[in-house]
């Protein structure tokens, strides 16, 4: 997995999402079952991740585990740069 992609991630979510949980381990736990990330957390990351990365996320993405911690946002992200969804 790209470190540096993972590391721009966690910094989003520590800026953006979260400033004030540091309680938080973006690797290993559950953003979603720690309600860091809820149904409107989502859609601010999702509109941070696509201008972020210059990729397009669809509704049917919208996956549990597709958000589940940092690295499988990376990964996500990755496959979504992969796959030629630039905008």
């Amino acid at each position: 997995m790209d470190t540096k992609l993972r590391g721009s991630i966690v910094s989003l979510l520590r800026i953006e999402i979260a400033p004030d949980r540091n309680d938080i381990d973006f690797d290993n736990d559950s953003l979603l079952e720690s309600g860091l990330i809820d149904s409107l957390g989502i859609f601010k990351l999702v509109s941070l991740l696509e201008k972020e990365f210059a990729i397009k996320i669809s509704d049917d993405e919208l996956l549990p585990d597709n958000f589940e911690t940092a690295s499988a946002i990376a990964q996500f992200v990755v496959h979504k740069q992969k796959s030629g969804a630039l905008e």
